[in-house]
């Protein structure tokens, strides 16, 4: 979180004036998706387990109850403030904060009518991650009409939290299904890493001072994250670290109010 910080004053002082100009100031939202790398493979065997247990107590009579899959993660919204301050007509530098965040997760009890009591089976997985970024950015346009084109790169620090819950409770009477049930987590972790992003973005004037944008990029941040102890994340348990990959597309829409720094502009 330090390194943060002062990212975010390096980029305050970066995206200050030194000339004449025009000053964008812009904040925009939209979908956006992490790879999660090997995490995503985990996720696949969670439910690759949970469809066995699906099976196996289905053959049951005395059991009932079912537990959807986890599917796909790391799919959630972006949302990102910044100043872009215009050197010439068709190249800028500025820089940029965003939030991704994404949630997915699981669960389902299975119930036996054993007994007098009965025993309960509980599945219940949860994975949340957010992003926090900091960057400094340069755009270059390429068409420069009504309708603008450009490319878009930012290169900065990243910094992720990942809350992982994972609780498969099996009583003890069915030993075949425990054989194959990773061990219990719910713990956070987090790091972070230097990463860039690259993309294509256009604008358009809606009034002189406001102007509406769309963005689509790649944002590569590989990264491990770790507990409060220190360990890495092995959430299957097979004693091998996961690495997650943040990186992946984000679509934006977004608005941008154009300030003119210009001597004609401030006479105004």
């Amino acid at each position: 979180m330090r390194r943060l910080a002062v990212l975010a004053v390096l980029l305050t002082l970066a995206s200050m004036p030194v000339v004449a100009g025009d000053l964008d100031l812009h904040v925009g939202a939209g979908p956006s998706m992490a790879t999660l790398g090997e995490l995503n493979t985990v996720v696949s065997r969670f439910d690759a387990i949970i469809a066995v247990l699906d099976e196996f107590f289905d053959q049951l009579d005395e059991v009932q109850g079912t537990v959807g899959p986890i599917g796909r993660a790391g799919r959630g919204l972006s949302l990102s403030a910044g100043e872009r301050y215009w050197l010439t007509e068709r190249f800028a530098l500025g820089g940029e904060v965003s939030y991704f965040g994404s949630s997915e997760g699981t669960s389902g009890i299975y119930t036996s009518k054993q007994g007098a009591e009965g025993t309960q089976s509980t599945i219940d997985i949860q994975l949340r991650s957010r992003l926090l970024s900091a960057a400094l950015e340069t755009q270059l346009v390429f068409l420069n009409a009504d309708l603008t084109l450009g490319a878009v790169m930012r290169l900065g620090y990243h910094y992720a939290s990942l809350d992982v819950f994972s609780l498969f409770e099996i009583p003890a009477e069915y030993p075949d299904v425990l054989a194959g049930v990773p061990a219990d987590i719910d713990d956070r972790f987090v790091g972070g890493a230097f990463g860039g992003e690259l993309g294509l973005t256009v604008r358009y004037p809606l009034f002189p001072w406001l102007h509406g944008h769309a963005e689509v990029t790649y944002r590569y941040v590989p990264l491990r994250v770790t507990n409060a102890e220190g360990f890495h994340l092995d959430l299957d348990g097979n004693g091998t670290p996961e690495q997650i990959d943040l990186g992946g597309f984000t679509v934006r829409l977004g608005l941008s109010v154009r300030v003119d720094l210009s001597d004609e502009g401030r006479k105004e």
